[in-house]
């Protein structure tokens, strides 16, 4: 099974992201605007570029994953991962009169049609899974430099790439061998 988490670490996705980051840049600074040497927020602002600032992602997701965020509930709490994984309908309601399941075609769950879903509403259940993210799995500059550079934010994000493909990975493969 491929990761469920992959990063377009091509020279044309680095690019992209490197403008992303550049327009972005002040979300990186702490309360003095120097460049923040907290790893949680610094990952987080990393990621968060990587899959939420444009039409383009430097961070994709297989299906079923809908999709993923990175919180710090508190000032001072750890890092959390959140991470929505649609599945097929659940017993009981698998064989719930009137509706049907959403299909599973070219490896992912696939929403039905205008036309399908005129004749039967269609109902695909999801999952959200929850979890702290170690400290000391993340990356940050340990001599932050003025500037932010692609260099570090990629080594964030790829830090919790690989935490995140480690943990969804095995729900992932679960959900596949229910098939």
């Amino acid at each position: 099974m491929a990761d469920p988490f992959t990063i377009d670490d091509s020279l044309e996705g680095t690019d992209r992201y490197a403008a992303d980051l550049r327009r972005v840049r002040f979300t990186f600074l702490d309360t003095d605007d120097n460049l923040t040497r907290d790893p949680i927020k610094f990952t987080i602002e990393a990621f968060q570029t990587a899959t939420s600032r444009s039409a383009y992602d430097y961070v994709s997701f297989s299906s079923p994953i809908a999709w993923a965020r990175c919180y710090r509930v508190s000032p001072e709490g750890p890092l959390r991962a959140y991470v929505r994984v649609m599945t097929r309908p659940i017993e009981p309601l698998v064989e719930l009169d009137g509706w049907s399941g959403w299909e599973f075609r070219d490896g992912g769950l696939c929403e039905p049609t205008e036309e399908q879903i005129e004749k039967v509403p269609a109902m695909c259940t999801s999952t959200l899974l929850l979890f702290a993210v170690p400290v000391g799995s993340l990356h940050v500059p340990l001599d932050t430099p003025e500037e932010l550079t692609v260099q570090d934010a990629a080594a964030a994000v790829a830090a919790l790439v690989a935490v995140l493909n480690e943990r969804v990975g095995p729900v992932l493969a679960r959900l596949e061998g229910g098939r």
